[in-house]
């Protein structure tokens, strides 16, 4: 299932086991994507949905950031800054645009 098939939907993340770092996008009864960490400490996760698949590892101490790759690819298609302290954060994408 493609996720712009979802626009309007309410969605839902799930733990399915609470042991397990892995999760499930629920869109009513249907299971719209997945994501799984790779070990029980690290920070690299792996996305899946009907649009593909996608890497999200956390990177910094201070100052944390988070990039997205497609699965197996070696450059960023996008890079999130957190802003803990404002509430927020960025995202941008490789060809320079950002959101708040």
């Amino acid at each position: 299932m493609k996720l712009a098939e979802l626009i309007g939907q309410e969605l839902k993340w799930v733990q399915p086991n609470a042991l397990k770092r892995e999760y499930d996008l629920h869109a009513g009864n249907v299971i719209a994507a997945t994501l799984s960490f790779q070990s029980a400490v690290g920070s690299l996760a792996t996305a899946t949905s009907g649009d593909g698949s996608w890497t999200f590892k956390r990177v910094g101490f201070w100052q944390t950031k988070v990039t997205i790759r497609a699965s197996e690819a070696a450059t960023d298609l996008a890079i999130f800054k957190n802003n803990t302290w404002s509430g927020g954060g960025a995202l941008e994408l490789a060809d320079g645009r950002k959101y708040l």
